[in-house]
């Protein structure tokens, strides 16, 4: 798989919820609401519905709303298996 790969299939998803609220996640720290921040602005310069929760790594779980799109930044690949099992 290569970057521009995974970039043209995010952007693909994100077409498809284009009209729909999408959450950002991210963690709490200088990185963490920075990225947020860069995804924030690219969503509100495509005119897309969203809301940013900055969150400690203990509490990711509580802030995922299943019904959603949601991005996750910042949160490290050490955290996949609980948001595997905790989205369905």
């Amino acid at each position: 798989m290569s970057l521009t790969n995974e970039i043209s299939k995010a952007i693909e998803l994100l077409k498809k919820h284009k009209n729909d609220k999408i959450k950002i996640i991210s963690h709490l720290d200088a990185d963490g609401i920075s990225s947020a921040g860069i995804i924030s602005k690219t969503l509100c310069r495509e005119g897309m519905e969203h809301e940013v929760s900055i969150v400690k790594l203990n509490k990711i779980l509580d802030a995922i709303d299943s019904s959603e799109l949601t991005i996750f930044t910042d949160l490290g690949s050490g955290q996949l298996p609980r948001l595997k099992g905790a989205v369905k």
